[in-house]
């Protein structure tokens, strides 16, 4: 399946409405050696505001829609998307990246916070933010070992890392701990996760 978000604006006097599309990816033999996939629209919904950042979420799909952030099930019974939650956001949410129930959600400027995602009970949680006012290009999850943080590219053109700490200081949202910051002298404007590289 591919969900893909869309925002369609009609001029500065009406309001910008979204879609939020989710295709069913099907192979398609064109001889006996290749394949190309094929796209089939499985649901569509019609949002009023743009869906501005999409990401799977425990077999859900989270999108930022608006000034909220939704998340979609699959009906069986109708064949469709439907909500089951939605939460609040900052601002404006400009990237939406999770490891199995934990979302970073990036604003375009309030930084970046640490959700999770509770299936029962069917609700999205605040675990941690950064409260600096910061204006996010990009953001993900890092992976070392045993060890998970996060990694948030700015207009700075600074790299930012992150490490979460539940402990705290007994607030109910907890401060995300800055670890590192590298200045790479550009913008940059996508981050990805990837596995481990041979050496040179």
């Amino acid at each position: 399946m591919l969900a893909v978000g869309t925002g369609i604006t009609h001029g500065e006097l009406h309001a910008v409405k979204g879609r939020l599309l989710l295709f069913d990816i099907a192979k398609q033999a064109v001889d006996a050696s290749t394949e190309h996939g094929q796209l089939s629209l499985a649901s569509q919904v019609s949002v009023e505001a743009p869906v501005t950042a999409v990401a799977k979420l425990e077999g859900n799909v989270i999108a930022s829609v608006g000034t909220r952030l939704f998340v979609y099930r699959w009906d069986d019974a109708r064949l469709e998307m439907v909500p089951c939650a939605f939460k609040d956001a900052k601002l404006f949410t400009v990237s939406l990246r999770t490891i199995k129930n934990f979302i970073v959600v990036g604003d375009v400027l309030k930084s970046i916070h640490l959700m999770v995602w509770r299936e029962k009970g069917k609700r999205l949680d605040l675990l941690a933010s950064d409260f600096n006012d910061v204006e996010v290009f990009a953001n993900d999850f890092w992976v070392s070992g045993d060890q998970l943080g996060f990694v948030m590219s700015d207009s700075n053109q600074n790299i930012n890392m992150f490490k979460y700490h539940k402990e705290g200081t007994g607030a109910m949202v907890t401060p995300l701990q800055a670890t590192s910051r590298l200045n790479v002298g550009s913008h940059i404007h996508a981050l990805a996760r990837v596995g481990d590289l041979p050496s040179p």
